[in-house]
Formats: structure tokens, sequence, C-alpha cells
């Protein structure tokens, strides 16, 4: 009989303390990150009353109950959109690490935001731990300043750091180093009626008081494309007083051209000689070289806009073989003044591809060079070599893309965290840099971690030493939201629920510390 006393008081106190389990996750319903608990029980002992090797089975009693073990609830909680870009929620399971008080512990509370001291916290003065690239630079008149990275490793073996996000942050401008250009030059041929002057011109001449007399012809010697009949000769004349004076003839179907008797008395051969022949020229159908103009934005040394300046013409005539470009290559400054400049010659296949590129770097201001890339010479063993910049095809000349490294200083516009955890700073410049990887810890054993309050819960042996969940390349593998909070998981209908049974199960195990002592009552007054 003094059995069911003990059994009853174990059973009482063991429903009460999950009364207070389950009060406790009901009091912590709004808690962000809170994870609820479950107690679970066993049997405390039991009692052999008889033993045989006889019998199918043994005959023994139960002393009662116990708590065994209080177990987590491990499952995600809703995810709840918040306004501020600093609240963070953790996607599957994991746990942030917190540093506080030179302890690392670890929370899923993300309600994070930027303390006195401008270092990432929590509510509780703990600070968010992260791998930094320790890329934000305090200059000597006390303000901060950024050097890029591309990236920041986060490995099992990376030391974490408090995430520094001052509020004043600028990105110094970087000056451009090359400058790679895709366009066409236009191959085609372009005629027109123009005066050009014969080369080493082959005459005879003769003058005779104010008559003056010539005749000579036209070669391939003299003119870069083939004359032909009815074309115009200009013949220039001057005196010994500089004047001049422009007689003009046309060339015959064998390209010969004459000038008999004109007056060219206005020289005053007599007074004025020698009367000489100054330059003969030809009026005719000939190629013009085509000619282009590009211009791209750079960065210079001093931060400031500057320009890159092409001028191209085409060389004429051509060979069926290729095309012959010449150009002029300008570092431009703001106002238009020349920094530096280059000359070079490109070369084109008859289709179209580069062959050489003759340009040399430009040299900037403070010594350093900008490289203009127009493309891979053409090798027919390197795919889409020739015409991987610019190209010369039958096609009006323009500029398809244009791409320069550099950029202009900028100042801090916002923080992002990105789901993969990392923290960039954007400014105003349009570029960003990545300042910190927050990492995601796990354990062996999320139960074996002790609480210790403020949603911090501690190592033990029990859980294991935290570690990250990796890829092929031992970087981190995680998803972090920002601008969410993780509510807390404890379902309010079921809790109440358990709470009732929990209650009965109280009251009955209450019940049956009463029956057993009316038993003894009654045993007493047999006795009487």
């Amino acid at each position: 009989m003094n059995t069911s006393f003990y059994n009853g008081i174990s059973g009482t106190i063991s429903h009460q303390y999950s009364i207070d389990v389950i009060s406790n996750n009901i009091a912590n319903i709004n808690t962000v990150g809170y994870k609820s608990s479950e107690a679970e029980f066993s049997s405390l002992f039991s009692k052999m009353l008889s033993q045989s090797e006889t019998l199918p089975t043994t005959n023994q009693i139960g002393l009662g109950s116990r708590i065994n073990a209080t177990a987590l609830d491990m499952s995600q909680g809703s995810l709840q959109n918040t306004d501020r870009p600093f609240d963070l929620a953790i996607g599957g399971d994991g746990w942030f690490a917190i540093d506080y008080n030179g302890e690392t512990l670890y929370t899923r509370n993300g309600g994070f935001s930027l303390d006195q001291t401008e270092y990432l916290s929590d509510n509780n003065g703990g600070y968010l731990l992260g791998a930094t690239a320790d890329n934000i630079i305090k200059t000597n008149d006390g303000k901060y300043t950024i050097n890029t990275v591309d990236s920041i490793p986060l490995t099992s073996t990376v030391e974490l750091k408090k995430i520094f996000m001052p509020t004043e942050l600028s990105m110094p401008a970087e000056p451009t180093t090359y400058v790679k250009i895709n366009g066409n030059l236009d191959s085609s041929k372009n005629f027109n009626f123009v005066t050009v002057e014969l080369n080493n011109p082959q005459y005879n001449e003769s003058i005779n008081d104010t008559k003056f007399s010539i005749n000579g012809s036209v070669t391939a010697d003299n003119i870069v494309l083939d004359p032909k009949e009815g074309d115009t000769i200009f013949v220039t004349l001057t005196n010994s007083d500089g004047k001049e004076i422009v007689l003009q003839t046309q060339l015959d179907k064998d390209l010969n051209w004459s000038i008999n008797d004109a007056d060219i008395s206005e020289l005053d051969p007599i007074n004025k000689s020698p009367i000489t022949v100054e330059k003969i020229e030809i009026n005719t159908y000939q190629e013009v070289p085509n000619e282009a103009h590009f211009a791209t934005p750079l960065i210079l040394e001093t931060g400031e806009k500057g320009v890159l300046d092409m001028n191209f013409t085409k060389v004429v005539p051509q060979s069926e073989s290729g095309v012959i470009w010449n150009g002029t290559m300008k570092i431009l400054d703001s106002n238009g003044n020349v920094i530096d400049s280059k000359d070079g010659t490109l070369t084109f296949d008859s289709n179209g591809a580069l062959i050489s590129n003759s340009f040399a770097p430009l040299q900037r201001a403070d010594g350093g060079t900008i490289d203009v890339i127009l493309g891979t010479p053409y090798n027919e063993n390197i795919e889409y070599s020739g015409f991987d910049g610019v190209v010369s095809l039958v096609s009006s000349s323009s500029l398809y893309e244009e791409e320069h490294d550099g950029y202009f200083a900028g100042e801090l516009k916002e923080y992002v965290i990105e789901n993969n955890g990392i923290v960039y700073a954007i400014f105003d410049n349009g570029k960003s840099s990545p300042i910190a990887n927050i990492p995601v810890y796990h354990f062996q054993n999320d139960q074996g971690l002790e609480k210790i309050g403020s949603n911090y819960f501690q190592y033990t042996p029990n859980s294991g030493k935290a570690f990250l969940y990796t890829d092929e390349n031992g970087e981190a593998i995680k998803t972090i939201y920002s601008n969410k909070l993780e509510n807390s998981n404890v379902d309010l209908s079921q809790a109440l629920t358990e709470l009732i049974v929990m209650q009965k199960a109280f009251d009955a195990n209450a019940k049956s510390i009463t029956t057993s002592d009316q038993m003894i009552q009654q045993a007493i007054n047999m006795k009487k």
C-alpha cells in the first residue's frame, strides 16, 4: 500500500515538471527563434515480487515514473517579413555563432542591429560572428574606406570575427587599365570625284611671249587609279612674284593631254620670269578612304571621367587579299586635353578577320597603362580568333560593345545580406564589395546543447563540436534570409491540449495518493 503512495507522488512530480515545460513553451510563443521542448517520461524502478524459472512471465510491480529528458523540437518556425535588413532567419537547421563576453554561444534568434560601435549585434549585447576580409580601413582623418575584394572564403579553419559595418564608408576610385572593343570598320569601297595631284608628272612646256604651251600624259605612276578619257587636268603656273593662274584641259582616249598657246599675259612672263609649273592635278572618279571615329569613357587616375578617342582611316587602294586601317588613339581628360596618343595600324584579311594590331598601350599620367584590346589576331587553332573584337566587314562602321575596368569613387548606399550569407556593401557608383561571410553552424546532437537563457545555447560534450556544412571545395553551404525573422515553433493549440492532458494526469496521480490514504484509514479502522 505504501508503494501506491510513492507511485502517486512520483507521478505528480513528473507531470508537474511536464506542465512546467509546456507552460514555458506557451510563455515563449512570441520569442524569436524559440524551439519548443517536450518532457519525456520513463519508469522509475520495478520490484520483483517472485521469480520462477518455470513461469513464462515475471512477477514485478512498478515504483513510479520520472522525467527522463527534455527534448528540443528543432523543426523550422514560420518566417516573418520585416523591414529591417539586419533581421536574419536561417533556412533549415543550424545556428548563428555569437560572441558574448568573449565566449562563443549559439542562437536561432536573428534579430540583429548595429550597436553604437557599428558592429552587428543582438539585443543581449552579443556580437554576430563571421569571416571578414579586413578590407575596411580607417584613414588618418578618421573616415573609413574599403579595399574591394571578389570573395571572402568561409571554411572550417577560418578565424571568425565581429562584423564591423560603418555607416559612413567610401570606395576610392580605381583607374582604367584596359578597354575592350567590339566593333566594325567598314571595308566597302567608296568613290567620288576628287582632285588629286599627279605624282612625278612628265610633261613638255614652252613659252612664246605671252603664250604658254604644255603637254604630257598620265600613267599608273602618276595617280592611284587608272584615269579615263574626259578627266580634267589642272595646271597651276606661278611667276617670280608668286602670282598664279590655273589652266585646264582634258585627257584624250590615250590619256594624253595638252594645252596650246594659252594666254598667260597676266603673269607678265617677260618681266616676271621664270614662269614655273607649280603642280599638275587631275579631277577623277577615285576611291576615297573610309573614316571611323569611336569614343568610349574611362576612369582617370584622378578619379575623374576621361575619354578614349579613336580615329581610323582606311588605306586606299586595297588589294583583294585584305584591308589596312591606320589609326590614332588618344586619352582625353574631361576638358579635352590630350594625356597620351598612340598611332598604329590594323590589318584584316579578305574575310574581315583581324590579322595584326600594332597599337601600343596608352600611358596614364600616373605612369600606369591602358591596354586597348581590339581582339585576338586570327589563328586557325584558336576558336573565334580574328572575330572576337574589331572586324572589317562591308557594313557601317560602328562600336558594338565596350568593356572597361575601373570605377568612380563612391559613397556607401546600403548593406545587403544575400541568401548565401555574404554581406555586401553597396555604393552609389554602382559597385559593391563583400565585407563578411556569415556562417551557419551545426551539431551532431542538437539535443545535447545547453540552454543558458536569452535564446542562447552552449556547446556541451553531448552535443559535439560545432561544424559547417561544406561543398567539395570546403566552402560553407547555408541559407540565410534577410529582412525575415524565424517565429517560435510552438503550436499553441497543441500546447494547450498537452496542458489539459498533463493536468488530468496530475489529477489522476493525486487521486491515487488520496485513494491510498483512504485505504490505510480503512485498515486502521478495521483494528478498532
